[in-house]
């Protein structure tokens, strides 16, 4: 089954590494905006050098958010992913909304929900985990 992982990024690279390689994604989609564009060339290229040798190369699409315009922005990117994948049984999608903004976050996880719970995708039995990574020492997320 190909699995696909959606990730926001944030300031810290280590959350949207570490669940690439939870996930251990066919495809990785990342939405970044202009501030979190750098985070964005460093995780592209820690797995363009170490992919290889952690076993994990996935195909990565990085999607610019509009900062002045995060909430249509957002809205429209993951409806557009969610919805190209529906009814596929052969993918599964995973939203990562660790990273990003508090809007991107929220409009993200709402799309994720509205989906599963729409007739189409309860017909074909679709389902996006969400989750949080937490890389403070000691915390757990889930």
């Amino acid at each position: 089954m190909k699995r696909v992982l959606i990730q926001l990024l944030g300031g810290q690279t280590q959350p949207n590494i570490f669940s690439v390689l939870s996930v251990l994604p066919d495809e990785v989609v990342n939405l970044y905006t202009a501030t979190t564009e750098q985070q964005r060339d460093q995780i592209e290229g820690w797995f363009a050098r170490y992919g290889e040798q952690v076993k994990v190369q996935p195909i990565m699409r990085s999607l610019l958010i509009d900062e002045r315009d995060q909430l249509y922005a957002t809205r429209d990117v993951i409806k557009e992913e969610l919805m190209r994948t529906l009814g596929d049984k052969g993918v599964q999608m995973y939203l990562n909304m660790t990273g990003g903004t508090k809007l991107m976050s929220v409009v993200a996880v709402q799309m994720c929900l509205s989906l599963e719970y729409s007739e189409p995708a309860q017909k074909a039995n679709v389902s996006v985990p969400i989750f949080y990574v937490n890389t403070k020492r000691g915390a757990l997320s889930s």
